[in-house]
């Protein structure tokens, strides 16, 4: 009996010290005061538009002012899509890729 408590004390300290968050928070960058949420979605070259600004810091668990994002590497820069109103996406670059992100509201 005492080898099946030990074990189920060891077992419970196991599983209850992983470093995985119980809730996880989606891809977010902000930036002119809002919030939007990147997609695995990829755009071409002649999509991209003008220059918005650079990811300047990662801050957990959310963004909370211009220029942070969640995941997105320091450094990336944000872009306009061409034909695409920047209340509805924006484009992120990314290792040389370009990901569109639709605004999820103000920041």
């Amino acid at each position: 009996m005492r080898i099946f408590f030990v074990l189920i004390l060891f077992i419970s300290l196991i599983t209850g010290c992983s470093n995985e968050n119980s809730s996880s928070y989606p891809s977010s960058v902000a930036i002119n005061n809002n919030m939007y949420g990147l997609s695995n979605t990829t755009l071409k070259i002649q999509d991209i538009g003008e220059e918005i600004g650079p990811i300047e810091k990662i801050s957990h668990p959310m963004p909370t002012k211009n220029g942070e994002s969640n995941e997105v590497p320091v450094g990336s820069t944000l872009y306009m899509i061409n034909g695409v109103n920047m209340d509805e996406a924006i484009a992120v670059k990314v290792d040389e890729e370009y990901y569109k992100a639709t605004k999820n509201g103000p920041l």
